[in-house]
């Protein structure tokens, strides 16, 4: 979904400082690819010069939960896209990619799943992080998107993200851009990196494969104990 509404974002024009970007927020394994920064790796990454020389107009994606955004976005006030995922699936698919693609976790999947419930799993919480920028879907500037509803209809939720970008296209031109940005043409233009391919799955629900119907129980209670006071539900 992020090459499309950085496909989608090349007409726009911002001059100043981070109003040359689009910021795709999302919490980790959403589905959206990198491309300069990964919050507080993009030193590290040696992201940050590449950044910085790359002209108008620029996608940023970032993980980072609200309360840490750079001061200059509500002053700049650039458009922002958000990306939630259902706590399960995002449970599962960030394991195995620490477990399988990093290698930097090697408990079980249930070890992993005990450490998200328990807050203690990287941009957690999980919940706090949705909820903080579900308050915000009103806001001229800010499109909130599901996992689910991109996956449901890839075709309105492009034309959606064209609309919210002010980009002008044709209904052949929309198609096409849904086609490219397809998680099967993702996946051939993927390189995979240590045997690992980091487009996996690309459904919603693929945690039905390897959750237990306790771990199930556990996260839908633990779900519902957290989002309670909000109108916000995952679809799954």
């Amino acid at each position: 979904m992020g090459y499309s509404i950085s496909k989608i974002r090349h007409n726009m024009d911002h001059e100043h400082c981070l109003a040359t970007k689009t910021w795709i927020r999302l919490f980790k394994r959403t589905g959206t690819p990198t491309y300069f920064e990964r919050d507080a790796f993009l030193v590290d990454y040696g992201q940050l010069e590449k950044l910085n020389n790359t002209p108008s107009p620029r996608a940023i994606k970032s993980h980072l939960p609200l309360h840490l955004l750079p001061v200059d976005l509500w002053r700049v006030q650039p458009k922002i896209i958000y990306i939630a995922r259902n706590p399960k699936d995002v449970a599962v698919s960030t394991f195995h990619m620490i477990s399988d693609g990093h290698k930097i976790f090697s408990g079980s999947i249930e070890d992993y799943f005990d450490l998200f419930m328990d807050n203690r799993t990287l941009f957690a919480p999980h919940y706090a992080h949705v909820l903080a920028y579900w308050e915000l879907r009103n806001w001229d500037n800010f499109l909130f998107l599901t996992y689910e509803q991109l996956l449901n209809d890839r075709f309105d939720e492009v034309k959606k993200i064209a609309k919210f970008l002010e980009s002008k296209y044709g209904e052949d031109e929309l198609k096409q851009l849904t086609e490219y940005a397809s998680f099967g043409n993702m996946q051939k233009l993927h390189i995979p990196k240590n045997d690992y391919q980091f487009f996996r799955k690309g459904k919603a629900g693929g945690f039905f494969d390897e959750m237990t119907e306790n771990y199930i129980k556990k996260f839908d209670e633990w779900t519902t104990v957290h989002f309670k006071d909000s109108d916000f539900k995952f679809a799954i």
